[in-house]
């Protein structure tokens, strides 16, 4: 399992507040956000970056994956 950080009380409630746009869950919004963010950036650049590369046969940078 992964640290997840805990969001401030603003991002919860901007992220609250998207789901409630679209009415879908808060789970569901940060997927779609989190989905959105790494059609964007340079996976080459976030490859590079990785500190874990344990994990690149599932990574969604590696390019290996269908999940987003």
């Amino acid at each position: 399992m992964i640290d997840i950080p805990r969001l401030t009380k603003r991002d919860a409630e901007t992220l609250k507040r998207l789901a409630w746009r679209y009415n879908k869950t808060t789970a569901e919004t940060l997927h779609r956000i989190i989905s959105f963010v790494v059609a964007e950036y340079d996976h080459d650049d976030v490859c590079e970056s990785c500190q874990d590369r344990t994990y690149c046969n599932k990574c969604v940078f590696a390019g290996e994956t269908e999940d987003y």
